[in-house]
């Protein structure tokens, strides 16, 4: 007997799929997503048979090569904004310090140290973008002499705060309503002042609030700049001829991130032979 073959109207099979279609339209999704994942579950062994082979352009380039332009991207974009960054610091100093000379050179700080009377500052740039000692370290913004390097070495640098015991440096007081500068010697005490000793009460005229300004040192400084305030006037306990002056930086050593580096002529300042 002769097997009959089973044949459908075209017409019923358009009603029959249309009607299917028409029921998953109305059955709720949480259904159908399980009936997805079941048709899923069942078709994936044997499709997992057969290899996938991905063909590739030649404007093509692999995940990890592709990783590696992102991450290079994401540095360069880093980088791109701490130069405009350092640009605009740089052009707010050379604004409220017209006449200050050489190259002003941005830096990143790395550590801070503030305990008893050791003051210091690590930063990022050293030997190798021609940092040398002695040279004046201002904060940025406001813009005032926060210390000097006291060492160097490749891509570092230490800064000598001048509330820093071993920091002495050359500086004028600055009388509200003087036209003359005060000469005198800062020597820091602690992490919080600086002490200007040896100056007598007879001879100078200074009270709390006249401004203290690093003095101009040839080859470092090329004009005074602030350090800070006069914050404490009185006798000196063993020499009560002398003052007892306190100074109180403008800066807030603890809160700093980036500092200005005053990089002037080595020729000028003799410490072109250690380059």
């Amino acid at each position: 007997m002769a097997r009959r073959r089973l044949r459908f109207p075209v017409g019923v099979v358009f009603v029959g799929l249309f009607s299917l279609a028409l029921f998953l339209f109305l059955v709720p999704s949480r259904y159908t997503t399980r009936i997805n994942y079941l048709f899923v579950k069942i078709t994936s062994p044997v499709l997992n048979l057969f290899p996938k082979s991905v063909r590739f352009r030649d404007d093509m380039v692999s995940r990890q090569e592709y990783d590696d332009i992102v991450t290079a991207y994401a540095k360069t974009h880093a980088q791109l904004l701490r130069l405009r960054g350092d640009y605009s610091k740089v052009s707010g100093l050379h604004q409220s310090l017209p006449e200050i000379e050489g190259q002003i050179m941005m830096g990143k700080v790395v550590r801070t140290s503030l305990i008893g009377g050791r003051s210091e500052l690590v930063i990022d740039k050293g030997a190798d973008d021609r940092l040398q000692v002695g040279q004046y370290v201002l904060s940025c913004e406001p813009y005032t002499v926060i210390g000097t390097i006291s060492e160097v070495v490749e891509g570092m640098a230490r800064v000598r705060l001048v509330t820093d015991r071993r920091q002495h440096l050359a500086v004028s007081i600055l009388g509200k309503g003087s036209r003359d500068y005060l000469p005198g010697q800062l020597q820091g005490k602690n992490s919080e002042i600086a002490k200007i000793p040896l100056r007598s009460q007879k001879k100078y005229d200074i009270r709390v609030g006249d401004v203290v300004y690093a003095s101009p040192q040839p080859g470092f400084l090329g004009l005074e700049v602030i350090v800070g305030n006069i914050s404490e006037v009185k006798p000196d306990d063993r020499e009560p001829l002398l003052w007892d002056i306190s100074v109180k930086p403008i800066e807030d050593f603890s809160r700093l991130t980036d500092v200005a580096i005053l990089v002037m002529d080595p020729e000028s300042n003799g410490l072109s032979n250690h380059e």
